[in-house]
């Protein structure tokens, strides 16, 4: 685990990267939303950092194993910081992102969608995340 991870995991929290992914047609900019049934939500694809993963790392790979598709990161984003229902602190690192294909194999966990940008602060589930779209929005 690299010196980020450790000093996160000293401040008690709960480690996940995960990403904003965008692409274009035109003008037009999509961008990558999940359908979580277990949870009956929309989100941005995110998930727990593994051992002796960077965050990048663990970004791009939950992204490829939540969607179904390989990615390269763009920059950094702001994280996201949050208290999940049972109390658990999270420390979620965020990347722009682009993605290497925009199909989506058929066999995912997830349900992944592009979703159209003015669509998405109305599409995300909840309002930590909606606030945190509007927050970014001018960096996508």
């Amino acid at each position: 685990m690299d010196e980020h991870n450790k000093i996160l995991n000293a401040k008690g929290q709960t480690l996940k990267a995960g990403g904003v992914v965008v692409h274009s047609t035109g003008t037009k900019k999509f961008i990558l939303l999940i359908y979580r049934p277990k949870h009956q939500d929309w989100q941005f694809p995110k998930g727990h950092v593994e051992n002796n993963e960077s965050l990048e790392q663990a970004a791009m790979r939950e992204v490829q194993e939540e969607c179904g598709i390989k990615v390269k990161i763009i920059s950094p984003l702001p994280p996201q910081e949050y208290i999940t229902e049972n109390k658990e602190r999270v420390f979620c690192a965020m990347y722009l992102m682009h993605p290497l294909s925009i199909e989506f194999p058929t066999d995912t966990d997830e349900s992944p969608e592009w979703v159209a940008l003015e669509m998405v602060e109305e599409k995300l589930s909840h309002k930590n995340l909606q606030n945190y779209f509007k927050s970014i929005l001018s960096l996508v």
